[in-house]
């Protein structure tokens, strides 16, 4: 039997303590496990919601039959492990998960979200969701700009900047960099898209020119979560360039290679967390009330 607290806040980073302070300032009952003590007293002590007055799980199973909705982190886990500052197997949470429970989270394994679902549990992936996507692509141009100012010795202005791959999170980078005067070419397989982006005013070369025309760019983003980069193109590319891998694990470069070349090379994950967490955390909140809504009344 399910105690009666609205949600179970489990695992995650600093947008998920935003969206625990969110939704206990908008009336909802939480419990918290697995989040950074230190970080919940600092964002806490601004609000009025005090940070005792948040009530913190002493066991995963204690916060897991809390409540019937349960909030994971983006991404749920990595290497069979929930995403989380106290250490939790994903398939733990599997097996004290209920029937009627619902979890919202990010980046869901196929696999465990099938036999979740066979356990009568609603899951709802956030990154599946457009309007999440959209808003993370936001956090994520403006958080790769953040990296790439603090740690290129150069000026992005004039700048030539390659951007591989043209989704969600490709067009709103783009777009980014172009506002700051950079030079941007699009880099993408398929010819609609390229033609898209010429449209648009970018310059745009094929996937299977990467090798011939790397050399040519300053600064270099990867948004395609497949291996790209490989040694032999990685041979190719300028000393002075660097290179943002914003692609989820294991990425689109072959870091051994990119390592043993000396070249500035960096894989940047979790950048709505650590620059724009509030405003994320918003838009995870949107989401879960609109969705929680939609499904009351379709009953």
């Amino acid at each position: 039997m399910f105690q009666k607290l609205s949600y179970a806040i489990i695992g995650g980073d600093t947008r998920q303590i935003y969206l625990l302070l969110k939704l206990m300032e908008s009336g909802a009952s939480c419990i918290s496990y697995g989040l950074s003590k230190e970080e919940m007293q600092h964002i806490f002590c601004r609000s009025s919601c005090g940070y005792k007055s948040c009530k913190r799980a002493s066991s995963p199973a204690e916060a897991v039959t809390s409540a019937r909705c349960i909030l994971g982190p983006i991404p749920l886990c990595q290497d069979g492990y929930i995403n989380s500052k106290e250490r939790l197997k994903a398939s733990e949470l599997l097996n004290l998960m209920q029937s009627g429970q619902s979890l919202f989270a990010g980046c869901i394994d196929a696999s465990l979200k099938n036999q979740l679902e066979q356990k009568g549990i609603c899951c709802w992936d956030y990154m599946k969701a457009e309007e999440i996507s959209l808003y993370n692509s936001i956090a994520t141009a403006e958080g790769i700009l953040a990296e790439a100012i603090t740690s290129y010795p150069y000026n992005l202005h004039k700048s030539k900047c390659l951007v591989i791959g043209y989704g969600r999170c490709g067009k709103t980078l783009a777009d980014k960099l172009k506002g700051l005067g950079t030079s941007v070419t699009i880099c993408a397989r398929k010819s609609e898209v390229l033609s898209y982006a010429d449209c648009l005013g970018y310059e745009g070369i094929h996937t299977e020119s990467l090798k011939d025309l790397i050399h040519d760019y300053d600064l270099i983003f990867n948004t395609v979560p497949h291996l790209l980069l490989t040694s032999k193109i990685l041979r190719k590319v300028s000393a002075h360039s660097h290179i943002y891998d914003l692609a989820s694990k294991p990425g689109g470069v072959d870091w051994l290679a990119a390592k043993n070349l000396g070249l500035h090379a960096a894989s940047c994950l979790g950048l709505p967390g650590k620059y724009a967490p509030a405003a994320s955390a918003d838009a995870l909140y949107n989401y879960i009330i609109r969705t929680q809504t939609d499904q009351t009344s379709d009953k």
